[in-house]
């Protein structure tokens, strides 16, 4: 990737944000211009979908949500993101409402995404 792309691409993340539409719409952006490289998430900002989730399905600061999110986590630094997202389409059936949601929304986002770490 040549400095001019990658001053372009930093100047488009930091100054303005990136693409408007989130995850898919940067995803797009990413390989329409720098296909050839490699597309990686932050840990921080990952591990902060997963968090969310776990709050979500088990309320903020409780043993159950901090171990839910530990073990997903750990699938996700592990690079095993096929697994984890076979156990949230599993896991999500098991909830409805606001859970369901919370859920398929961490699925989508790795999904989307493409999480490799």
């Amino acid at each position: 990737m040549g400095f001019v792309r990658r001053k372009r691409l930093y100047i488009w993340e930091m100054e303005l944000g990136g693409p408007p539409g989130g995850g898919e719409a940067i995803r797009s952006e990413y390989e329409r211009h720098f296909s050839r490289a490699t597309f990686i998430i932050d840990w921080y900002h990952a591990s902060e979908h997963v968090w969310g989730c776990g709050k979500v399905l088990f309320g903020e600061g409780t043993g159950t949500s901090e171990e839910w999110v530990k073990e997903r986590l750990s699938l996700l630094w592990d690079g095993w993101t096929k697994r984890l997202l076979d156990e949230l389409g599993e896991e999500g059936k098991r909830y409805r409402g606001r859970r369901r949601q919370a859920v398929e929304d961490l699925r989508r986002y790795i999904s989307v995404m493409g999480v490799s770490l």
